[in-house]
């Protein structure tokens, strides 16, 4: 490894400063449509990102190969988590969300609903708990429900105005 001049480096720093602020994994809101109570006890989402699917394989002669990209990918899923609190919301959020038909809409903020960067709207989404938490005698940690979130996230993206600063 050679060893980088003074200069050098300070030109990489400016290169990376000029890219902006990294974002930060705990400035996001999850506010789920006819359900915005329980915004504040969800603590991990997927956050929606647009792709392609797996790469398609194109035959050619002599046995050669070349793949292309398949088509948008707008079906995803990922692991969510909510805290419970003592009055049992996360678990009446549940049972409420089945009656209602177990389908919803949703907005995940980068910031919160007052003050956000940008939202990215998720559509027909729908959760699935693997399996009920655990309670242990032996454990001061909080309750927690996790489980999978299924959603179709189609690149809708609406900016805010809030900044970093």
């Amino acid at each position: 490894m050679a060893v980088s001049t003074g200069s050098f480096t300070k030109a990489i720093h400016g290169d990376i400063r000029n890219l902006g602020n990294k974002a930060i994994l705990s400035d996001a809101t999850l506010v789920i449509k006819g359900f915005e109570h329980v915004q504040f006890l969800c603590n991990s989402f997927p956050w929606p990102i647009i792709t392609t699917q797996l790469a398609i394989d194109v035959p050619g002669p002599l046995g050669t190969k070349m793949v292309q990209p398949g088509q948008a990918k707008t079906s995803y899923s990922g692991p969510i988590t909510f805290q419970e609190t003592v009055a049992g919301t996360c678990d009446q959020f549940l049972l409420d969300l089945i009656s209602q038909g177990g389908v919803f809409d949703a907005k995940i903020y980068e910031g919160t609903p007052r003050a956000y960067l940008r939202y990215k709207v998720i559509e027909q989404a729908h959760i699935y708990m693997e399996k009920p938490p655990q309670r242990d005698w032996g454990s001061a940690t909080l309750l927690i429900f996790s489980g999978q979130l299924n959603y179709h996230y189609y690149g809708e993206t609406v900016d805010g105005a809030a900044t970093y600063g």
